[in-house]
């Protein structure tokens, strides 16, 4: 016997009964298995085109208190006068 370990199965738990069920369950966990990694594909993707619009919005929040903060051109040409 090429399993010798599944002697005292009885006739109907037999492995090449068990094989048609096991195979199904494979396959059902492998599909399982591709529509997750897809999921997780997309997810990845969704995350950095979401860190690429971060980066942006940094820059865009830097360069604007750059402006905002910067020296200004025009100088107060009033004097004090004590």
């Amino acid at each position: 016997m090429i399993l010798p370990h599944f002697t005292a199965l009885e006739h109907d738990d037999h492995p090449a009964f068990l094989l048609p069920g096991m195979l199904a369950d494979l396959l059902e966990k492998a599909q399982r298995v591709d529509e997750l990694t897809h999921t997780v594909e997309l997810k990845s993707e969704v995350i950095a085109a979401l860190k690429q619009r971060i980066e942006l919005l940094e820059e865009a929040l830097r360069l604007a208190n750059v402006k905002r903060f910067a020296p200004s051109s025009e100088q107060s040409g009033q004097l004090i006068v004590i």
